[in-house]
């Protein structure tokens, strides 16, 4: 990163080497929300995070998103970029909610229609036997039950008792609260109400997905 064999980690400065490695074409975080040419030689990409995530905060990949799809426009949504948010799972996998699921058949289905999945079947096992199912919607909608028949198998037939996916308000109002988190003129006290209240729908997601 600092071009320099003889650097040693103990000389890393946290108020001015974190930001110089953002900016480097190997930086430790991927923050740049310009993918033009990624894009342009035909990339697609799947990105998912467990609500639950105890390393990583799962609003990061929120935020990432959300600034990709304003910075190259909303036509990428679906067609090059897309976000599923697991309910209940962990670091990658693991956790409470159904948290397997196949993302090299989602990209194959996504490079054979041109339309990133609507929904992705994520299951959960407890001592290798399957016992709840549940499909992962695109971030900004999510699946409704109806009513009838099991929560836990929400496969095959049982798709038919799921409402189609639809823009879910909780999710609209994430959004407002995280473009005022990236206000530089949000008061401190709004910023910390808001913190607080994105964390409460954070745990209200992954419970109901539990």
């Amino acid at each position: 990163m600092f071009k320099d064999e003889h650097w040693e980690p103990g000389r890393l400065n946290f108020d001015g080497d974190i930001a110089v490695a953002d900016k480097t074409p190997t930086g430790l975080n991927a923050v740049d929300a310009d993918l033009t040419k990624f894009i342009a030689r035909g990339g697609k990409l799947l990105i998912y995070h467990g609500w639950q995530d105890p390393q990583v905060p799962a609003q990061n990949a929120v935020k990432f998103f959300n600034d990709v799809v304003k910075t190259m426009g909303p036509s990428v949504v679906g067609t090059s970029i897309q976000l599923y948010m697991v309910p209940g799972m962990n670091h990658c996998r693991g956790g409470p909610g159904p948290n397997v699921f196949d993302k090299v058949v989602a990209m194959e289905e996504w490079l054979k229609s041109g339309t990133a999945p609507k929904q992705i079947i994520a299951s959960h096992a407890t001592e290798g036997k399957t016992d709840r199912t549940r499909p992962l919607c695109p971030y900004g909608q999510v699946a409704r039950w109806k009513g009838a028949g099991s929560t836990d198998d929400l496969t095959g037939a049982q798709l038919g008792e799921l409402a189609g996916a639809e823009v879910d308000p909780e999710e609209q109002a994430f959004q407002e609260m995280q473009a005022a988190l990236d206000d530089p003129n949000t008061p401190p006290e709004v910023r910390q109400q808001i913190e607080q209240q994105i964390a409460l729908a954070a745990r209200r997601q992954m419970l109901g997905g539990a």
